[in-house]
């Protein structure tokens, strides 16, 4: 809220930038540089994946819990540029998350960034979970 208090327009570029390099200082000493991938948990990723399922026509279980940071950041960059009413119209996106959605996508990619990662998979159960199955099956 304290670099959006007005939601309910379109997000100013400069507000966005002003909290990736907030969250880029936080993280900066705790995120080690090394490209690849992250694992990730928790309703931005979920959220992300409901919205390109939608997209794709298939369901949630159907799409590869893979999440390019390049997808991710389109999809910031058009639900920021679209007022609160029409980001709850996005199939997908539940209308209690289409106030936050875009500075929460605004914080995992500046996470990706502070680390190098192209990308995250997304884990329902936990992040353990996740780095595990990344390095037994691998992403598809």
């Amino acid at each position: 809220r304290r670099f959006f208090p007005a939601a309910e327009k379109p997000l100013p570029a400069a507000a966005l930038r002003a909290l990736a390099e907030e969250t880029q200082k936080t993280v900066g000493d705790v995120i080690t540089p090394g490209g690849g991938k992250f694992a990730g948990c928790g309703g931005a990723f979920s959220v992300a994946r409901a919205i390109f399922a939608a997209r794709a026509r298939k369901g949630f279980a159907e799409i590869s819990p893979l999440l390019a940071v390049a997808d991710l950041h389109a999809l910031r960059d058009e639900l920021a540029a679209l007022p609160l009413v029409e980001r709850t119209r996005i199939p997908g996106l539940p209308e209690n998350r289409a106030d936050i959605l875009p500075a929460a996508l605004t914080v995992l990619l500046a996470v990706a960034e502070a680390g190098q990662a192209n990308g995250f998979v997304h884990s329902r159960r936990n992040l353990r979970y996740g780095l595990a199955a990344d390095l037994l099956w691998g992403s598809p």
